[in-house]
């Protein structure tokens, strides 16, 4: 046990359930990370945190003005004695055309209500590119270059979807501009390194790819690049080096095996080269075998996966502008088609708690324990909404939990007793306050069982309390 977890302080409860306000990143969006393994894709979608200073909402859009529901300055705190929402215990059945429909409707619906907002364009363009409409993919990706070109993802995904269709050429042209401007992430740079390759600028390509594994050296889809590249470069032993520590990295695919093959084959070693030849053909076996029926199989699920990516992306926006209404409706549309989707409660008790609706956020917490019981935060978290909603015997039955879930830290002592001196139960926040000194004397809690032994008229055990400071060092003064 640390120091740290062992701190007793009189402002507790406030410091540990102050982190109810901590929040997710706002600008985040649809998270499709590349998959650098696989060069026969050779650049998936990916995005990371925008920053978007200042976003103003149309007013008139397919969903309404939604001033009365979305605008902080028109909500009105409502009761917290009753909830408003009931969560789904089992998901909602959606084909896959079905789901397809919804999140263009969605995506169409954010631009509309955020007109040449990149954050709203970014997530459109990621869906149109999974659903294979690449062109407007682009023009959307290249209008949010112009608007804002400090945003890194925006050149990244362009880049991307440009590589998967064969337009090297405009993908060298992308990460030039974006290396240009001071951006040089692994990412960017893997990019960069293959869109030379493929323009047959194998030497420059090189350069560029030993550049990204300084800054990440342990990445098997930089080697694999970096490899490939040394072969059209002509330098066979290096490029079978490369291509090595990239599969011994644990990378796996057709162009790997192929290039192995290849490289093996011009070093005279038949063997090597014939095993390698093997892997490559299995894999295009597979892939022509079992494409068809993969697809058939896996397209419910995997619509049913882009459409609750977009929803999040689409809460995280309208989160961002404040629009909470219909930030809520998304996220509770996330778990209408995945009850158990742990981020969305998350969120979606953000939202709750940023309104002060406490029984609403109270509701969605009694959901995160049962997907995540094991978690002592969301107990507290969970406490500080009952308490908010007026329910003090959920309040104190989620702080107990939390203290069954870790007997030996304080943090759960501590945060009870806070909680019981504030609903003026003294004798009980003694006994909890005395638990926590059991585990970690300090200054500051024979402090507060100096206050709450006052508050009972015990002057005594007060006094006796603080004849105990001694043994402590006093707490330095800030200046």
């Amino acid at each position: 046990m640390n120091a740290e977890q062992n701190s007793l302080a009189p402002s507790g409860l406030a410091i540990f359930l102050s982190l109810v306000a901590v929040g997710i990143s706002v600008y985040s969006v649809f998270k499709a990370p590349i998959d650098v393994s696989d060069l026969e894709k050779p650049a998936g979608l990916t995005s990371t945190a925008i920053h978007e200073d200042e976003i103003t909402p149309k007013e008139n859009t397919p969903l309404g003005d939604g001033k009365a529901l979305d605008s902080p300055a028109t909500v009105r705190p409502p009761s917290t004695s009753k909830p408003t929402v009931m969560l789904p215990t089992i998901s909602a059945p959606a084909t896959r055309e079905e789901l397809e429909k919804e999140a263009i409707f969605l995506v169409e619906a954010l631009m509309s209500a955020l007109p040449d907002q990149p954050l709203a364009m970014h997530v459109a363009a990621i869906l149109y590119a999974q659903l294979h409409r690449t062109e407007e993919a682009e023009e959307l990706w290249q209008k949010c270059i112009r608007i804002d070109p400090t945003v890194e993802p925006y050149y990244l995904n362009l880049a991307a979807n440009a590589l998967d269709r064969g337009d090297s050429e405009l993908a060298l042209m992308t990460l030039q501009d974006a290396v240009s401007r001071g951006m040089k992430s692994p990412d960017i740079l893997h990019h960069l390194g293959l869109a030379l390759t493929n323009q047959g600028q194998a030497k420059e390509a090189i350069e560029v790819l030993q550049e990204a594994l300084q800054l990440s050296p342990d990445s098997p889809g930089h080697w694999m690049v970096l490899g490939q590249a040394q072969l059209k470069a002509g330098e066979v032993e290096a490029a079978e080096e490369s291509l090595l520590k990239a599969l011994n990295m644990g990378a796996s695919s057709r162009s790997l095996f192929f290039a192995l093959a290849n490289t093996s084959m011009r070093l005279g070693k038949k063997e090597a080269a014939a095993e390698f030849r093997e892997k490559y053909n299995a894999f295009e076996k597979e892939e022509t075998l079992d494409g068809e029926a993969r697809y058939q199989a896996l397209s419910e699920s995997e619509a049913r996966r882009i459409a609750i990516s977009v929803y999040s992306e689409a809460a995280a926006v309208y989160k961002t502008a404040g629009l909470f209404g219909r930030a809520e409706l998304c996220l509770l549309r996330i778990l209408a088609l995945d009850h158990e989707n742990l981020s969305a409660c998350n969120e979606l008790a953000e939202v709750y708690q940023s309104q002060q609706r406490s029984a609403d956020e109270m509701i969605v917490w009694r959901r995160v324990v049962e997907l995540n019981p094991f978690a002592l935060l969301n107990y507290l978290k969970m406490a500080k909404a009952a308490d908010d909603s007026g329910d003090a015997e959920a309040a104190e039955a989620a702080i107990k939990r939390a203290i069954s879930l870790a007997p030996q830290m304080v943090t759960g002592y501590v945060a009870m007793a806070e909680f019981l001196m504030e609903n003026e139960q003294f004798a009980k926040s003694q006994f909890y306050i005395e638990q926590a000194m059991l585990l970690a004397p300090s200054r500051e809690g024979f402090q507060m069982l100096a206050k709450v032994c006052r508050l009972q008229g015990k002057e005594a055990e007060a006094q006796a309390a603080e004849a105990q400071l001694s043994r402590f060092t006093p707490p330095t003064p800030t200046k």
